[in-house]
């Protein structure tokens, strides 16, 4: 991801204000350490602050996959990795998205999990990523200086 990332920050005539990272999902449900990618995700990070782009970094969301529960715990690890970078980063460079507290699975009702999450317990539904954006667009909103 980091090679993808950085060809797209050095096109010719590109500038890029904001750059959303949700990453870690597959990384975590692929049983890769905490650690491991906390530091990937700090390594996009920094490639984006080398651009002059400010990010908006994004917690690991919930999953309900049987196969895979076993690794909740390297995901809440990540996301409280991604706290406290994000209490010691000047708040101009980089914003977190709590999404695992604002677009939970567990808490929701089967109806709510029916609308929001897919079967497959890792993504959302269409209903899903559509709240998931208005939410993210709420926070560069109010993030961004719009002139």
């Amino acid at each position: 991801m980091e090679e993808r990332l950085k060809n797209e920050l050095e096109q010719p005539g590109k500038w890029y204000d904001w750059v959303v990272i949700l990453g870690g999902t597959n990384d975590v449900i692929n049983g890769y350490a905490a650690w491991d990618i906390f530091d990937g995700l700090k390594k996009l990070y920094t490639l984006c602050s080398k651009h002059g782009a400010r990010i908006l970094g994004i917690t690991i969301p919930e999953f309900d996959w049987e196969e895979v529960n076993h690794f909740d715990y390297q995901r809440r690890i990540v996301n409280e990795h991604l706290n406290v970078y994000n209490n010691n980063t000047t708040r101009n460079a980089y914003t977190l998205f709590l999404l695992d507290k604002f677009f939970p699975m567990h808490s929701l009702t089967t109806e709510q999990r029916r609308i929001f999450w897919d079967i497959d317990g890792v993504h959302p539904t269409e209903d899903g990523y559509d709240l998931m954006g208005d939410m993210l667009f709420d926070i560069l909103y109010k993030e961004g200086s719009w002139d």
